[in-house]
């Protein structure tokens, strides 16, 4: 009975902090700057497949606070090779950005 009650309080907190929320509506402008700022890797790495599936499973590794060694494993890829190509993909993106003149934020 101890820890269903324990068990309740926790629920009755979760649920106090759930009403606590507020939901931020992005404006139009921010949604344009999360398309552009989603759809770069595309853009920039097509050409290069193995550098998009790089960057994106770091991004998402990353994302989830996942180590590198760990996505380096999930990847079946060494991991300086892991590292090098996301920091090339990255590089590449990043200079695709500057010479297009893209403005993300």
């Amino acid at each position: 009975m101890l820890a269903q009650q324990q068990a309740d309080e926790q629920q009755k907190a979760d649920d106090v902090r759930a009403r606590n929320r507020i939901r931020i509506i992005p404006s139009s402008t921010e949604i344009q700057c999360m398309e552009t700022a989603i759809i770069c890797p595309a853009r920039y790495l097509t050409a290069i497949p193995q550098l998009l599936r790089v960057v994106q499973a770091v991004a998402r590794g990353r994302a989830l606070d996942r180590e590198m060694p760990h996505i380096a494993r999930r990847l079946r890829l060494p991991g300086r090779l892991v590292r090098r190509w996301n920091r090339e993909g990255l590089d590449t993106i990043a200079y695709g950005l500057r010479r297009d003149n893209v403005r993300i934020f």
